[in-house]
């Protein structure tokens, strides 16, 4: 299984990381987890990523299998994929030789690239204006992860920045990624994650390393989610024919007494 996958998974049912040998790089679980991008100087930039703890890391710009060869080794353990608009089974292939761990496409990617006996994740990315129609037809895709794009994004999350974010979440069984321009307010994290985000993707090279270490700490501090409490209904009588109620199984006991 893949590795992202895994996290996002005990992310969404609050499930803490093994301990022992070979556990996760940190005791806790992060609110939500952190995917890197990185679009230019991919050597370094998946080294520093590592070195960094981003949960995995996502390189862009790179889809010919001998770019995708000399990345192999560089994440240094960190889960680490191709992102590509039109990802071709080329691509695909030479990820899964190199020891990829995701996979991220666009709606143009052709189907050879999409499909796979693998472990690989396979993410894609939605544009945050896809209809109802578009979003239940693409979750019968073989995919495992949405990516919402919500790098238009600035400042403080809005309440319709929340609700084009549910709109997705919440007609999908897919794990959500939000892609973001820049580190999120810590205020704005809980809410993201309360409207069914799993975890961001970020462009490496829009942050500072001390605002990618202030989102870390961020993402590691965030409260457990706080369970709703259910609202209480009204019963209220309907306006049209209402069944009549069931005889009481007693009464019926009773009847037949008399015969």
């Amino acid at each position: 299984m893949s590795k992202l996958l895994d996290l996002l998974q005990r992310i969404s049912d609050g499930t803490p990381a093994p301990l022992g040998f070979g556990a996760a790089r940190r005791a806790g679980l992060p609110g939500l987890a952190l995917v890197g991008l990185v679009a230019n100087d991919h050597q370094a930039g998946l080294a520093a990523a590592a070195s960094a703890g981003i949960d995995a890391v996502l390189v862009s710009g790179v889809s010919d299998p001998e770019g995708i060869g000399s990345l192999a080794g560089s994440a240094d353990g960190v889960p680490w994929g191709a992102f590509s608009p039109a990802l071709s089974g080329e691509t695909a292939q030479a990820c899964q030789e190199n020891g990829a761990d995701l996979l991220a496409f666009g709606l143009e990617s052709p189907a050879d690239g999409i499909s796979g006996e693998d472990d690989m994740a396979r993410i894609i990315s939605l544009a945050p204006d896809l209809s109802d129609r578009e979003l239940r037809a693409a979750s019968a895709l073989p995919v495992d992860c949405f990516i919402v794009d919500m790098a238009s994004v600035s400042g403080s999350w809005t309440l319709q920045n929340l609700v084009t974010l549910g709109s997705i979440s919440r007609l999908t069984d897919k794990q959500v990624l939000v892609q973001v321009s820049g580190p999120p307010q810590k205020q704005d994290l809980e809410a993201i994650r309360d409207m069914g985000a799993s975890g961001l993707i970020l462009d490496l090279s829009k942050v500072s390393s001390d605002d990618l270490a202030g989102l870390k700490s961020d993402l590691q501090d965030m409260p457990r989610p706080r369970r709703r409490r259910e609202r209480v209904r009204a019963t209220v009588p309907s306006a049209g024919f209402t069944s009549p109620p069931a005889p009481d199984p007693e009464d019926d006991d009773h009847d037949d007494d008399y015969d």
